[in-house]
């Protein structure tokens, strides 16, 4: 929602803190890693560890349903 109404901060602990918590999740969905990729694309936050952190669930899942 944020994003689709250009938000953009400075800060970015918030996000940051997000990230965190998702490094150490044992199992992500790939529904929930392509729609954070997404967010953070949308929010224009650059983070090579969620990439590679979502990247590996999405292939690790391999084709589409």
């Amino acid at each position: 929602m944020l994003a689709k109404f250009g938000y953009r901060s400075e800060d970015s602990t918030y996000i940051d803190n997000a990230m965190a918590l998702f490094e150490k999740e044992p199992k992500l969905d790939i529904k929930l890693a392509v729609r954070n990729l997404w967010n953070l694309y949308a929010l224009d936050y650059r983070s090579e560890k969620g990439l590679e952190a979502f990247a590996q669930v999405i292939l690790r899942v391999g084709n589409a349903h």
